[in-house]
């Protein structure tokens, strides 16, 4: 089920409904706390965040970084770094990432 977690989210926003979006990411957010769920997964599902950068992006970034930042940040340094950084380079005015490249080519995966 945990695979199935992001296109959920990614269906939920489609939709425009963002409170599944963010019970969707909790969930994903517990999964990973459980170990249910790859570090890499979730550095994926925030570096797509990252790349759209709406409002209801930065809420759901919000909410994951807030329940596993730390975890995550222990399981891979290097990768939070990266994604910070994304993060710090996104262009506001433009709604997009500046970045050459894309952040996290990573695919989802249930440990």
């Amino acid at each position: 089920m945990c695979w199935l977690l992001p296109r959920l989210v990614l269906q939920a926003y489609a939709a425009g409904d963002g409170l599944a979006c963010h019970n969707l990411v909790m969930l994903l957010a517990y999964c990973y706390s459980a170990g249910m769920v790859a570090a890499d997964c979730m550095y994926s599902v925030l570096g797509e965040l990252t790349r759209r950068f709406a409002e209801s992006d930065v809420a759901m970034m919000l909410t994951l970084l807030n329940a596993v930042g730390l975890q995550l940040r222990s399981a891979d340094p290097a990768a939070m770094k990266v994604s910070c950084g994304s993060i710090l380079t996104t262009d506001i005015s433009g709604g997009g990432c500046v970045c050459a490249q894309p952040s996290f080519g990573h695919t989802c995966r249930v440990k």
